[in-house]
């Protein structure tokens, strides 16, 4: 039997930005010297090019429609394993939570893939046009089915710090952790297009871009950033910080380790 620490990226649809707190975490991760393995669920081949420019391995695709269900947990051990063993696997759903097959009742939904590798899901949701409403919504994500296991959510694009101050108190109520804050930077958006996301190989920045994340919004070049991350990796929280504006106290963007622990298996 093989134990892969594991966590599914979900969102309650597309363009809550997905790919952009993915690739953000494997790379923050990597620059930690951890070994990531990226997954995708469903056939899409854009978003995978991401993974792989940020953990230096192939991204692999988990789509329960062309593969069948049965095979979704041995592909999952197979990507995990080559070309050698990685220390843990993020799984990037696709477009919302719940949304798979049309007539199939959610078949090959993120929520389903959870489902067949016994996942947890952090949600991402962007903020920007709402406060206290996304309680009610991540409360409805996260109770829509027992099976499954929502962790908490990371916030994206928040505007001030009463904007995210008042979103958190409306998640507090209903017991929603919240696992992670990314303030609004069209610096680290990713270009979209027809058919999402534009691929790495026709982006020359990809690179940079995917490097800075981390490192947001100071823009450190890579190897200082790359020399905080050890410096943090050796405290007790293993934090990323990032600051909303320079006159913000600093706030942490997960994961942090200690505290998502029980979530990685």
């Amino acid at each position: 039997m093989v134990a892969i620490p594991r966590v599914v990226i979900a969102a309650p649809a597309s363009g809550h930005g997905k790919t952009t707190i993915t690739t953000g975490l494997i790379t923050a991760l990597r620059l930690r010297g951890r070994v990531i393995q990226p997954f995708k669920v469903g056939p899409d081949y854009i978003d995978p090019g991401y993974h792989s420019l940020a953990a230096g391995r192939a991204g692999r695709n988990l789509d329960p429609f062309l593969c069948s269900p049965e095979l979704i947990a041995p592909l999952l051990v197979h990507g995990f394993l080559q070309p050698e063993p990685a220390e843990y696997a993020l799984i990037e759903g696709v477009m919302g939570l719940f949304d798979g097959q049309l007539g199939r009742q959610g078949f090959a939904s993120t929520a389903h893939v959870a489902k067949l590798i016994n996942s947890p899901v952090i949600l991402t949701v962007d903020v920007s046009h709402t406060s206290r409403t996304i309680a009610a919504l991540m409360q409805g994500l996260a109770n829509h089915d027992p099976q499954v296991r929502v962790a908490g959510v990371i916030l994206n694009k928040t505007a001030t710090q009463r904007h995210t101050t008042e979103v958190r108190q409306a998640l507090d109520e209903v017991n929603i952790p919240i696992l992670g804050v990314l303030p609004r930077d069209i610096g680290i958006e990713a270009p979209s297009r027809h058919l999402g996301l534009v691929p790495v190989a026709e982006r020359p920045d990809a690179a940079q871009t995917s490097t800075w994340m981390p490192c947001w919004p100071s823009r450190t070049p890579p190897k200082t950033c790359r020399s905080r991350a050890g410096s943090r990796l050796r405290t007790s929280t293993h934090r990323i910080w990032i600051r909303s504006t320079p006159t913000q106290k600093p706030v942490a963007l997960t994961p942090d380790l200690n505290q998502l622990g029980r979530w990685w298996r």
